[in-house]
């Protein structure tokens, strides 16, 4: 399938992803209150760093390799093979530190249960294999199979999250709603890896441990970044504010899914683009998901900082309100990920991950520093600061590197323009919540007129990317 087919299919899957939690975090967030939603992530943050380890950058790493020998059936039968007992392996260590973790860390061992529940992300991610389709570009099947799952763990959920008696079930569907899919992955894998084509004595897993721990070791301090943050909360000033925090950082990360999803879609496209020695088609697919990343991520920032209000209102309710300002912090980090997100994918497919673990390094000191710093004082919103300079700091360190390679840079007239339409567009939303309209009609007459106003100044601009999808859809009409 072609790039934009892939990219349809990976957009539907993470609208998909961002659809289920709206319909379902209010609910939990109002039975489970901030106390309940806080342990759950501080678990799941414990978790997170065990799977990054017990992944040791294997998911990011197969990927490209897969992509790169998919041609070959018998070359990707035994890479995938490799790959899939090495992670196995990892995945038995993962769960040794998973036992060491419950017997001695007295926070978690005040809901030991939820704790173990929430570990099965380990087995799950292991069996699912998802770097194999990702990097086989079938889009297409991950899709359908998520939205089955998603549907599914919904269901659930409204059965049986009824109080706040009921974490242990939330746990239960917060494994089966992200990786319970992975099921599927295990069975289907059998149409693809023709195992009588393979020789045991030809296996060599651990020949991928070196190149996968090159990633490895850059997911490590990225993730600093990522995740520890909700970490240090919940030491430094306990539930409430983690619960808080991710009131504010999961309605942030639900919209960067829009633009992340075309990213799933580059590395596999790009590692085989420079396999077969393609440097202009690889240079104009880079220029244009850069453009699209800014097109899309730069309004989606101004619409969370103007609607942070009515956003925590409804998806949160009234007891989250610390949530609000936090939000508003942490909405640019929409745009410089996006940004980092589409040049970290071509480096990868470069072979040049190496490079990057300075500037995950960077990174990973400005946040701790900040967060040490703020987080007693301001809590959630000390987080908050520090992961958006955090990922500030990134962005422009994978600029000044990108450019080693290549000719691409974010500053260009696109660049301008766009921030020149979102300054706008900011302004009159801005004018728009003057008027005090219901949180519930905010939610649909902002969007409107941001994404009115946004796009009449792009078109009066004639701006390229907007003018290409009004031609698709005009061609997309004739033929109707």
């Amino acid at each position: 399938m072609s790039v934009k087919q892939n990219y349809f299919y990976s957009l539907l899957n993470t609208i998909s992803g961002l659809l289920f939690p709206i319909v379902t975090f209010p609910y939990v967030a109002r039975i489970l209150m901030a106390d309940g939603i806080g342990q759950v992530n501080f678990y799941l943050s414990i978790i997170n760093y065990i799977s990054m380890f017990a992944g040791l950058g294997i998911p990011t790493y197969a990927i490209r390799e897969i992509a790169r020998v998919k041609s070959n059936v018998k070359e990707m039968n035994q890479v995938a093979v490799e790959i899939l007992l090495l992670h196995t392996f990892l995945t038995l260590l993962g769960y040794i530190v998973v036992g060491v973790v419950a017997l001695t860390v007295a926070q978690v061992q005040v809901n030991l249960p939820l704790f173990l529940i929430l570990s099965m992300n380990l087995f799950f991610i292991a069996i699912g294999c998802e770097w194999f389709y990702q990097g086989m570009e079938d889009f297409k099947y991950i899709t359908i199979r998520g939205l089955i799952v998603k549907m599914l763990s919904v269901a659930l959920l409204f059965v049986l999250v009824k109080d706040r008696s009921d974490l242990l079930y939330y746990g239960v569907y917060s494994v089966v709603g992200v990786v319970g899919g992975n099921i599927f992955n295990a069975f289907r894998l059998r149409k693809y890896i023709k195992f009588h084509l393979l020789e045991l004595k030809e296996l060599h897993p651990m020949r991928h441990l070196i190149p996968a721990l090159r990633i490895f070791l850059l997911n490590v301090v990225a993730s600093i970044y990522l995740q520890l943050d909700t970490v240090m909360l919940g030491f430094l000033k306990g539930n409430e504010a983690v619960g808080y925090y991710t009131g504010a950082i999961k309605l942030t990360k639900m919209l960067m899914g829009i633009t992340s999803s075309l990213c799933v879609v580059l590395l596999p496209r790009l590692s085989n683009l420079v396999v077969e020695n393609e440097r202009e088609e690889f240079e104009r697919l880079l220029r244009k998901a850069l453009d699209y990343v800014i097109t899309i991520a730069a309004p989606m920032s101004m619409g969370l900082v103007i609607m942070a209000p009515t956003l925590v209102y409804l998806f949160c309710g009234e007891g989250y309100v610390p949530s609000i300002s936090t939000m508003q912090i942490t909405a640019p980090i929409i745009l410089f990920i996006s940004i980092s997100y589409v040049l970290v994918q071509s480096i990868f497919s470069l072979g040049k991950e190496n490079i990057t673990i300075i500037t995950g390094i960077v990174g990973a000191l400005t946040n701790v520093a900040i967060n040490f710093m703020l987080i007693p004082h301001w809590a959630q919103d000390g987080a908050a600061i520090g992961t958006l300079l955090a990922e500030f700091s990134v962005m422009i360190a994978y600029l000044f590197i990108i450019r080693r390679f290549s000719i691409i840079s974010i500053f260009t007239r696109h660049t301008a323009l766009c921030l020149f339409a979102v300054a706008i567009m900011g302004t009159c939303l801005w004018g728009v919540s003057l008027w005090k309209f219901s949180h519930t009609l905010n939610l649909f007459v902002m969007p409107l007129v941001g994404g009115a106003v946004y796009a009449t100044v792009l078109g009066f601009a004639k701006e390229p990317l907007l003018l290409d999808v009004c031609r698709m859809v005009k061609q997309r009409i004739r033929i109707k």
